[in-house]
């Protein structure tokens, strides 16, 4: 099946406009930067729920001295009855512009959520 130009580009326009239009609620701030969730991506399905996450930084970060950015994003997927955190995909991001990202298809990352990390705190907000 052949996709029209048109429709490719209409397509991309509103994928846009859908990843532009995230609703950012600040949970925890501070002199460094804020953490935030976005609360129109949140997706339950019994115990668990699925969010983006966004740390951002007031001061801009380095990678391996290749990459900077100021603000990175994390799907999430939180067990809310485990208290686990599964970290699905993730980007780095220097004013809005992705500059490095990677999805986790292979690769399992669950963490038991401990009650002084962020995903914590996280997990109050979305799973309450």
């Amino acid at each position: 099946m052949k996709i029209s130009p048109v429709i490719f580009g209409v397509a991309i326009a509103a994928l846009s406009k859908i990843a532009a239009a995230a609703t950012w609620w600040i949970f925890a701030s501070g002199p460094t930067g804020s953490i935030a969730y976005d609360k129109g991506t949140i997706n339950r399905n019994g115990s668990h729920v699925l969010v983006w996450r966004r740390d951002s930084f007031t001061t801009p970060q380095n990678i391996d001295g290749s990459h900077t950015y100021n603000e990175q994003r994390y799907r999430i997927d939180l067990d809310c009855a485990r208290g686990t955190a599964e970290f699905l995909e993730g980007g780095s991001y220097l004013n809005g512009t992705r500059v490095l990202g990677q999805t986790l298809p292979d690769v399992r990352l669950i963490d038991n959520i401990h009650p002084d990390e962020v995903n914590a705190w996280l997990e109050k907000q979305v799973c309450n």
